[in-house]
């Protein structure tokens, strides 16, 4: 996908996402429910994962790479394996963030916003450590 295509789904997205959230603040959706609001980003965040699975799994079948890629670990950061298990990762926590939100939102099921942050804070931590690991190599 071309860059201006990336960015273009992603303001679109951002965008539908605020529609959306006005109409929930508003008295048109007074009923409608978080999961409905975030949906847009739930569609990113299926289109990012499978991306992402699917870097990860077509790496798997380069096996003359596969051996490189293994053995360098995060020496070369850009291509690395361990940096595609990692993406996948991240994505896993931001998707499970988000839903966890939604539930915090609708009073469901968690009470303490403190177990919401839990997968945000992993992977904001996570990436200061990917940070540093891009500075040294």
């Amino acid at each position: 996908m071309e860059f201006i295509h990336r960015v273009l789904l992603y303001y679109s997205i951002i965008i539908l996402f605020f529609v959306l959230l006005l109409f929930k603040f508003d008295t048109i959706g007074a009923s409608w429910n978080w999961s409905s609001v975030f949906f847009p980003f739930w569609i990113l965040d299926f289109i990012l994962l499978l991306s992402a699975f699917m870097d990860l799994l077509f790496s798997f079948l380069d096996t003359e790479a596969l051996v490189y890629r293994l053995t360098s670990g995060f020496a070369n950061h850009k291509w690395s394996l361990c940096r595609k298990v990692w993406i996948l990762g991240l994505y896993s926590l931001k998707t499970t963030f988000d839903v966890l939100l939604c539930y915090y939102l609708s009073n469901e099921f968690i009470s303490s916003l403190y177990i919401v942050m839990i997968p945000l804070w992993v992977g904001l931590f996570g990436c200061i450590v990917d940070f540093v690991f891009y500075l040294k190599s």
